[in-house]
């Protein structure tokens, strides 16, 4: 009887182990790749190709190929041909070229060949006042880049940002979208937004708050506005953070990387956004030690309803086909992660 008791016991860790569960939906563990390689710093983006390879863009060790036996790298940084003058934002166009946003209005094209990206073209863009986009999109013959503008009212002192920029297909600049007002000068430039299709619309969330804006339209405007659904956990962001607590001086780098790592971890930040089939979902901070460090949040994507809430200690980087690819442990430049590890699960529905 005790020996059925530990077997039974076992049975039910491995269930555990292999399946993430939230009501009728489970997340199947299908592959789990681990590598000596370390990766630290800034996560900037992630995208999957057609072959199923993970592309991911860490500060360290740079624009890497996920293939299941080795890490390959796409292209060093640098100033030649073909190298990358940054990764802030990756896309994979017509199911076949890698684009990747580099510095000061650069794209770098690739091809894949033999497993391998080679540089195709690099593509140049109109920036107005802008800093590093942290996500782009290609939507109907045009590229809108999350990336901001920034304009002070000498009058008054306040400041106007957009959070959007929308430019042709060869790079000319169009509009400044989804514009806000600020008495203060603070540290939006360190906000992450994203961007997502979904039925020829676009979704766009900044990461300090769940409230959608959906772009539609040839000359695209935003059509409509949702308060998406809190989780319980759900920990808005202090009025204080993205200030600058010591105004009148520079900081030095360690307290500027001490100030980001309390506004990144404080608050129930949005860490990432994907689409895929008829899910909106949205991976979010709980800053809560006693809890999971995010909650999955699966949003049904034509009416907006929280369906799904899954706690996972692992940061969401990709997907594509009713997979999500996560890399195990979190955030590595917020979190201490001993292991790479990147895991593969599959989305199943129970009917």
């Amino acid at each position: 009887m005790r020996e059925f008791r530990v077997i039974f016991i076992l049975l039910i860790q491995a269930f555990w182990v292999s399946n993430v569960c939230a009501g009728d939906l489970v997340l199947k563990l299908e592959h789990s790749y681990e590598y000596d390689t370390v990766f630290s710093r800034i996560f900037f983006d992630a995208v999957v190709d057609r072959d199923g390879d993970l592309i991911v863009a860490f500060g360290v060790p740079g624009c890497m190929i996920v293939a299941p036996k080795e890490l390959k790298l796409v292209a060093p940084a640098g100033e030649g041909p073909g190298d990358l003058s940054g990764y802030f934002a990756l896309n994979i166009l017509d199911n076949q070229d890698l684009c990747i946003e580099g510095f000061v209005g650069k794209m770098h094209v690739f091809k894949k060949t033999d497993g391998l990206y080679k540089w195709d073209r690099t593509e140049y863009r109109e920036l107005k006042k802008s800093f590093a986009p942290t996500d782009t999109l290609f939507f109907q013959k045009k590229w809108y880049v999350a990336v901001f503008s920034t304009f002070q009212d000498k009058k008054n002192g306040r400041f106007t940002v957009d959070y959007l920029q929308v430019f042709s297909d060869k790079g000319k600049f169009i509009k400044n979208m989804i514009q806000e007002t600020y008495d203060e000068a603070w540290k939006i430039a360190q906000f992450y937004s994203f961007l997502v299709e979904y039925k020829k619309r676009i979704f766009f969330l900044s990461e300090n708050k769940l409230f959608l804006r959906i772009i539609t339209g040839e000359d695209p405007k935003v059509s409509q506005t949702v308060n998406l659904e809190h989780p319980k956990f759900y920990k808005r962001m202090p009025e204080t953070f993205y200030h600058d607590p010591i105004k009148g001086r520079m900081i030095t780098s360690q307290e500027f990387w001490k100030n980001m790592a309390l506004w990144k971890t404080g608050y129930s930040r949005i860490c990432n956004v994907l689409i895929d089939g008829h899910w909106l979902i949205v991976q979010v901070r709980t800053a809560d030690a006693n809890n999971k460090r995010f909650g999955l949040l699966f949003y049904d994507a034509d009416t907006f309803e929280l369906k799904h809430t899954i706690m996972t200690d692992d940061l969401l980087l990709a997907n594509k086909n009713g997979k999500l690819y996560f890399f195990r442990g979190g955030n590595p430049t917020w979190e201490e992660v001993d292991e790479t590890i990147f895991d593969i699960y599959k989305i199943v529905e129970k009917k």
